[in-house]
């Protein structure tokens, strides 16, 4: 009887569960240039479709919601930046007394640059599709078919909630909207600015009512037997002309707004399928990379007034951070993308000048220093400065560079190093009440900004001065393994009190010695086992031992790092596939801030760490590209039979490396186009090689 009671419990709850909760999801693909990957997903799961100007942050389902704690309820909608311009918009769908609100699609899917919905009514199957433009401005297509043998007349209510606003800590506060409606296009303007939005169809509006801020445009279609049509709808924002210019812009696009659309399209593919290809014998890891780049490449930002970046995460993260970005751009640069992250460089350098070399943590979108920045932004800064030119070999650059970074360095140890220890008091990357001020990531990068400052400056002829840093690498190198390693727990601490005692909080910052490669090489061995066994869970590097089990992407990358540089190969290759998890729940192809999904819906150093760890990690490329080098570790996974990295550009040359796992070893091919030879150097082999201007070679070594 007591186990029939429990029977008789459970099976009805389980039946009410599964109903309720299919009815929550729903198909969703995500297609690029011929490829799709097929999933499902909760119909509430919020969605980023973007273009550098304009992005939307919606649901699945195509609806528009408050959220957001920025600014509380006001992170979604449509966005471009620095001002918030619709809360959202929706369509809805009349005939015979019947009406259809498009929000219980059937089917979506997705390219990150366009979203489409699909939708089946008694008699009707709807298709929407939402379009960013460079203009910048929205494009949402819609194509009615009527699926019966009778004429229909149907009536569409497009309705818009205009909300223009600043973005967070924009410097100016909100002000009133204006909103009209002339020849059957929505205007509106926020008052004392010079913004303006307009919005409208390929067909006039039978008529037009406002309320408040909510618009709403009625348009007629009659529909014959089996008939197909297709109707388009336009909004546009002027930052300039107010709703003169808006209005102007307006009647200028909306003949070749579908021409602008595939513009954008065509450009993002462009980025994504040409330049550096990636492939191997596993597809998972094939379609990760290539995704990876994707989310990279949407996440590109231009707001208005500011300058070109990327947004650090979506929807709450969009202003310039210092350390998303440093901790990214040597990814960025790895994929060939040099102007992108030249740009992001010199937007930063621009600010690090005016804070007479403090490296900013974060500017708002109007070019506005919310946070001047911590401590652990200024090595990783220079470290990125550093990876930029020896990808490029960009001698202007790093002309340019060099002096505000010895500025900045000035800076950190002047300013947030007072006993002169070279171990800095200022704030890294997790702050905790019980930590000392002295960090084990500021440290640990501080030791990489001296090497990678001394490269730049033996470079540009500074000797005397990169044997000093190099000096002073060495020293920071020696005392570090032994001021801060705790030799019963078999790690370094995350911090040292003002008496200089190791503290051990359990953050995942201990992993950073391992990454920057300033680990004995005894040590590593056992702090890699110590990590494993105390601080990796199922789904990566967890934020503290014992007390917050949260899993970042970013943690689990800078260990995947570390892992690869001490030769821990296999637990590298898991942790990056931990972080590629990340795209296949929540929106199908996004890579999110947390594992398995959670936090910022699109994260940039999710997909950058990721593709950090296959160039720098799996292939072991460390390029020098103003002195014609490039070094290879490789170390091909025990499962992978293959492994291709096509289009790698190092300078001025560009590089495909093929590694072939055979027999007795791995076979590397390595073939190379350029102006001048290349020298390579294999590590594995303790040899280099030239290649001259278009030339391949092929080496082995043993597994």
């Amino acid at each position: 009887m007591k186990k029939m009671v429990t029977v008789l419990l459970v099976f009805p709850l389980f039946v009410c569960f599964y109903v309720v909760s299919k009815s929550q999801f729903i198909p969703q693909k995500l297609a690029l240039l011929g490829r799709e990957w097929i999933g499902t997903g909760l119909k509430h799961t919020f969605i980023f479709v973007s273009s550098p100007k304009i992005y939307e942050f919606l649901r699945m389902d195509g609806t528009f919601t408050l959220t957001g704690w920025h600014i509380p309820g006001e992170m979604g909608g449509v966005w471009a930046q620095p001002f918030k311009v619709l809360n959202g918009f929706s369509l809805s769908f009349f005939e015979s007394g019947q009406q259809w609100n498009l929000a219980n699609p059937v089917a979506f899917s997705h390219g990150f640059v366009w979203a489409k919905w699909e939708y089946e009514y008694p008699g009707l199957r709807i298709i929407r599709e939402d379009r960013p433009l460079d203009s910048p401005g929205l494009l949402i297509t819609i194509v009615i078919e009527n699926q019966d043998a009778k004429t229909k007349d149907i009536s569409i209510q497009w309705e818009l909630e205009v909300n223009i606003r600043p973005a967070w800590r924009a410097g100016f506060s909100d002000a009133q909207d204006f909103v009209q409606f002339k020849e059957g296009i929505l205007l509106a303007c926020e008052k004392g600015r010079t913004i303006g939005i307009a919005a409208g169809a390929n067909i006039p509006p039978l008529h037009t009512r406002l309320n408040g801020q909510i618009a709403k445009l009625v348009y007629n279609v009659d529909l014959g037997p089996h008939e197909t049509k297709k109707l388009l709808f336009l909004f546009v924002v002027d930052h300039e002309g107010g709703i003169e210019g808006a209005w102007q812009m307006y009647k200028a696009l909306v003949h070749r707004a579908e021409v602008e659309a595939l513009r954008v399209q065509e450009a993002f593919h462009k980025k994504l399928f040409a330049g550096l290809v990636f492939s191997c014998s596993d597809p998972w890891w094939t379609d990760t990379f290539l995704l990876a780049k994707a989310n990279v490449l949407a996440l590109r930002a231009e707001p208005h007034g500011l300058g070109r970046y990327f947004y650090a995460g979506i929807p709450e993260y969009v202003q310039l951070f210092g350390n998303d970005s440093s901790y990214s751009l040597p990814g960025i640069a790895a994929l060939g993308l040099f102007q992108e992250a030249q740009e992001v460089l010199e937007l930063l350098l621009r600010f690090v000048s005016q804070q007479s070399g403090r490296v900013p943590h974060e500017v708002s979108t109007t070019g506005r220093i919310i946070h001047p920045g911590y401590a652990v932004e200024i090595p990783l800064f220079i470290s990125a400065c550093a990876s930029y030119f020896n990808w490029t070999g960009d001698l202007d650059f790093a002309r340019t560079a060099l002096p505000i970074c010895n500025k900045a360095l000035d800076f950190l140890l002047d300013f947030w190093d007072r006993d002169k220890d070279l171990y800095p008091e200022g704030p890294g990357m997790v702050e905790r009440p019980q930590m000392g001020p002295e960090k084990v990531d500021v440290t640990s990068y501080l030791y990489k900004a001296f090497l990678d400052l001394a490269a730049m400056a033996e470079d540009l002829g500074e000797k005397p001065k990169a044997e000093r840093l190099r000096a002073m690498a060495i020293d920071l190198a020696s005392r570090f393994n032994r001021d801060w390693w705790i030799e019963q727990e078999a790690v370094f601490a995350d911090s040292l009190d003002p008496q200089g005692k190791p503290i051990l909080e359990g953050h995942w910052v201990i992993a950073v010695p391992l990454e920057v490669d300033i680990v004995d090489k005894n040590k590593a061995k056992k702090v890699l086992a110590r990590l494993e066994e105390g601080w990796v869970s199922e789904w990566g590097l967890v934020h503290t031992r014992d007390r917050e089990p949260t899993v970042w992407t970013l943690p689990t990358g800078v260990l995947a790092l570390g892992a690869f540089k001490y030769g821990r190969n296999e637990l590298g290759v898991n942790l990056l596939r931990k972080i590629g998890h990340t795209w296949k729940e929540g929106m199908l192809g996004a890579f999110s801030e947390l594992i398995p999904t959670g936090g910022e819906v699109m994260q940039l150093w999710s997909g950058a760490m990721f593709v950090r760890g296959i160039i720098e990690g799996i292939f072991g490329i460390e390029p020098k590209a103003h002195r014609h080098q490039i070094s290879l570790s490789p170390c091909l996974p025990k499962n992978w039979k293959f492994a291709n990295l096509m289009g790698l550009k190092v300078g001025t040359h560009t590089i495909d490396l093929s590694l072939e796992r055979e027999k007795e070893g791995v076979r590397i091919t390595i073939a190379h186009k350029g102006e001048d030879a290349l020298q390579v150097s294999l590590k594995a082999l303790g040899t280099s090689l030239f290649l001259e201007y278009v030339q391949e070679t092929q080496l082995f070594i043993k597994d």
